[in-house]
């Protein structure tokens, strides 16, 4: 009987004297911070601006567009890309809508519509295709001024010696993307008759590409819209001229491209060092990971803390996949006793891996905690971000992309497109959204 009245009294001691006062609530917690969501970034999706009632189609009238019309060198018209050009416009009558016609390269000029000009090997007589120019342009214009969706169609050809076009594509399109406004592209591919030019030697003239020998070429359909709504409705119309099957996309509008779908935490017995870990485990929830500091001479001074995070991409963007590469955080700390903010976080995220379970990326980071000397609870709430090489762009865009441009038979690719993918998704209103957001709450034992 003594002995069991000692075995209670010494747990109700722990019991009293060792362990974590009272938690916080999730809630509590949340309420700390001036943004409780503590994620999405708000833009003006642009629904209430008061643009054109028209479509502005802008074709690349560039000499390596040329061969696209093209089906055999006997024979012009018929090809994808004149199928697509003609379908457009058919869709568009049919419909209403309004649509402006537009050349561009060396400059932009007005077309009188969608007629057999473009079927005319003349009518590709652009030296430059200038895209970067087009694209700054079109993002400078006043609300008013702008149509509800704009279709550049190009080849993706950057006329550009030393990669100056390159570089003004990608600010364009980022100022674009950077008022909230929508951009999609979208590749197909065409039978091409024509001359290709190696633009990294100047345009020198390789000689003629033909898709009997090389396979069909692609090109591009770049949707921008400045309203939603507008931009699913074209977007809806692409698909189904063309069918899923024959149009690969990638969206760079999205504020969102994945969803959590399962958050864990675990403390680990050691820290990366190899010393016992500093930070005991209390309790979990949701969102919300509630640690304890332990005492002990060979315990690590400071704790470390892993999150294990399994993302799904969001409906339309199943193609994206995520590694570990770039990930960035924030980490605010706010004491909860006074509310205030603690300016050295002390915390600092020491690794990072990644896998792909099904449809799923599952990320797992490893953040270590400095001791801070603080009474009671010590709140933190960790933001984890995208940098470079974390969103991976869908497979199509690697399987099109080329890094030369000095043989005929590269270009059933495209020169550098995955390096202009990767840099607008650098510059995309996503890479702005963190992927998980979730919150530490520690406190020492009381004694």
């Amino acid at each position: 009987m003594k002995n069991i009245i000692l075995v209670l009294s010494v747990f109700l001691f722990v019991q009293c004297n060792f362990l974590p006062i009272e938690k916080p609530s999730e809630e509590t917690i949340r309420s700390l911070f001036d943004d409780p969501n503590g994620s999405m970034i708000s833009y003006d999706s642009g629904d209430s601006l008061a643009v054109r009632p028209a479509i502005a189609v802008y074709i690349d009238g560039s000499e390596s567009m040329r061969g696209f019309i093209s089906m055999d060198s006997s024979y012009i018209g018929g090809t994808a890309y004149t199928n697509f050009l003609r379908s457009f416009d058919a869709y568009a009558r049919g419909s209403a809508e309004y649509l402006e016609w537009y050349k561009f390269g060396n400059e932009i000029q007005r077309m009188r519509g969608c007629n057999d000009a473009i079927k005319q090997t003349w009518f590709y007589d652009q030296s430059h295709t200038k895209l970067g120019q087009l694209v700054q342009h079109l993002s400078e214009l006043p609300y008013e001024a702008l149509p509800k969706s704009i279709l550049i169609i190009t080849d993706g050809i950057q006329s550009t010696p030393e990669g100056e076009d390159f570089r003004e594509v990608v600010g364009s399109m980022s100022a674009w993307l950077s008022k909230g406004f929508w951009l999609d592209i979208f590749m197909l591919r065409s039978e091409f008759i024509g001359a290709v030019f190696a633009e990294s030697q100047g345009g020198v003239r390789l000689g003629v590409y033909s898709w009997n020998e090389y396979g069909r070429r692609p090109f591009y359909v770049y949707l921008m819209s400045p309203t939603e709504d507008c931009h699913k409705q074209v977007k809806a119309r692409l698909h189904a001229i063309e069918g899923d099957s024959s149009l690969a996309q990638i969206s760079l509008s999205a504020q969102k491209l994945f969803d959590i779908t399962k958050l864990k935490f675990k403390v680990p017995a050691n820290t990366v060092g190899g010393k016992p870990n500093g930070l005991g485990n209390f309790t979990a929830s949701s969102n919300v990971q509630y640690l304890y500091w332990q005492d002990g001479n060979k315990l690590n001074s400071s704790g470390e803390l892993r999150a294990i995070i399994q993302l799904a991409p969001v409906l339309g963007q199943e193609d994206f996949l995520l590694t570990s590469d770039g990930l960035t955080f924030t980490a605010e700390a706010i004491g909860l006793d006074d509310g205030d903010a603690i300016s050295e976080s002390s915390v600092s995220l020491i690794y990072g891996s990644s896998r792909e379970k099904k449809r799923s990326s599952i990320l797992i980071c490893g953040f270590n905690f400095g001791r801070l000397d603080e009474d009671g609870w010590l709140v933190y709430r960790i933001k984890l971000y995208p940098g470079a090489g974390t969103v991976i762009p869908p497979r199509w865009v690697s399987e099109t992309s080329t890094d030369s441009d000095t043989r005929i038979d590269f270009f059933s690719r495209t020169p550098y497109l995955r390096e202009l993918i990767m840099s607008l998704m650098l510059n995309s209103t996503f890479s702005e959204q963190p992927l998980a957001v979730f919150y530490v709450a520690i406190t020492g034992r009381k004694t």
